[in-house]
Formats: structure tokens, C-alpha cells, sequence
């Protein structure tokens, strides 16, 4: 390692990495799946939810963006998942703020007997309403990492991030 702290990848020693869905979602960090609106993230993200559900782990997805009727178990029992596996609701938690009500229902999650292992949070903008504020945006991110790492769960954070930092998105030929 040199002065500043950089050293080539080689030198780093690897540590264990524990997955949900192997290669794609690791255990006890957040994962953020992000792009412009109708780009097919909260569909990503069931995909996964899917995906653990049919391994035998069991999710929770939270959403505040879709319709749990209309929208988010059709799309679950289209796809295949095990219906049985995945907890819903539309709670609103806001980040930082509700941090320890979320805690609190994963731990009870896993006094029912069936522990999380996938939390899908739809999206970030609803649940971090001031993601764009730095402090509060690490402060938030920070928890649900601490509860990721705490509980042994990988989160996913859905965001429209595109939208509010390219005002016209379409002027860079994105999707």
C-alpha cells in the first residue's frame, strides 16, 4: 500500500461473501436498483423477491409507489414466486426518522418464525423523502445498512435517481 491508501486489487485479501441470490444480491448490505421511471426496477425487484422466494428464504416488500391488490402480487404470481414466502404492505416508513418502528418489525418477522432474508423497499424517494439532502441520505442509508448487517438480510432500495438529476433524461438517449 502506498502513502495515499491505494494498493492493487491482487493485495487486497477477499473476505467470505454470503449471498441472498447468488452473485446478484449479497446478505447484510443494501443494494439499490435504480433508473428512470417505467425503466422495470420494482419488476427487477420482485424478480429477486421471486427468485429467494422459490430458494425457501423468505422477503418482505414494502412499497409505497404500487397498489398490493392491483400491482404487486399479480406481478408476483405471474412471475411464479411462492406467494407463501413474501410478506407485503405499504407501510410509510420514512428514513432515518422510523428507523427503529422498521427494526422493530423485523424482529418480529423472525419471532413469527420466519426471519427475513430479502427486504425490497419501493422507493427511495418515498421512504428517504430527503434523499437528496446529504446528511439525512447517509444517515438513512447508514441504518438500513446496520440493520442489514445486524439481522444477516440484504435490502434492496428501489430509486428513480435519473429523473431528479437529469431534469430531461432524454437528452442523453437514455432509456
Amino acid at each position: 500500500m502506498n502513502r495515499d491508501g491505494v494498493r492493487w486489487a491482487k493485495d487486497v485479501e477477499p473476505e467470505q461473501v454470503g449471498w441472498v441470490y447468488d452473485r446478484y444480491i449479497p446478505r447484510r448490505l443494501v443494494t439499490l436498483v435504480a433508473g428512470s421511471r417505467g425503466a422495470g426496477k420494482t419488476l427487477a425487484a420482485l424478480w429477486f423477491a421471486r427468485e429467494v422466494s422459490l430458494q425457501g428464504g423468505a422477503v418482505w416488500c414494502n412499497t409505497a409507489e404500487d397498489a398490493l391488490a392491483s400491482v404487486i402480487r399479480p406481478r408476483l404470481e405471474v412471475a411464479g414466486a411462492n406467494l407463501s414466502a413474501i410478506r407485503v404492505s405499504s407501510e410509510p416508513y420514512r428514513f432515518p426518522r422510523d428507523r427503529e418502528l422498521f427494526e422493530k418489525a423485523i424482529i418480529g418477522h423472525a419471532e413469527e418464525g420466519r426471519p427475513d432474508d430479502l427486504v425490497i423497499l419501493d422507493s427511495l424517494q418515498r421512504h428517504v423523502p430527503r434523499y437528496q439532502t446529504a446528511l439525512d441520505a447517509v444517515e438513512a442509508m447508514a441504518g438500513l445498512a446496520e440493520i442489514a448487517d445486524d439481522y444477516d438480510l440484504a435490502i434492496i432500495v428501489v430509486g428513480d435517481l435519473l429523473a431528479s438529476l437529469v431534469p430531461d433524461a432524454s437528452c442523453c438517449n437514455w432509456p
